[in-house]
């Protein structure tokens, strides 16, 4: 198959204008990877899971729950 995640991936999207979106990803290691891989977004069905990583990755305040 292809892999999604691959450098090439983000780079020809990219170059295309467009998104690269990545659905159902609910393991924070995998969303770290996505997102310092250059994903545009992740929809997630655990998003409590998920907020630590997206927030730290944005440069927030880490969440208090």
């Amino acid at each position: 198959g292809v892999d999604l995640g691959a450098p090439w991936m983000r780079a020809r999207c990219t170059a295309l204008g467009l998104r690269l979106d990545y659905w159902v990803i609910n393991d924070p290691a995998r969303a770290r990877a996505l997102l310092e891989a250059g994903a545009d977004g992740l929809v997630t069905d655990d998003v409590a899971a998920l907020r630590p990583v997206v927030t730290s990755f944005r440069g927030g305040p880490a969440p208090s729950s």
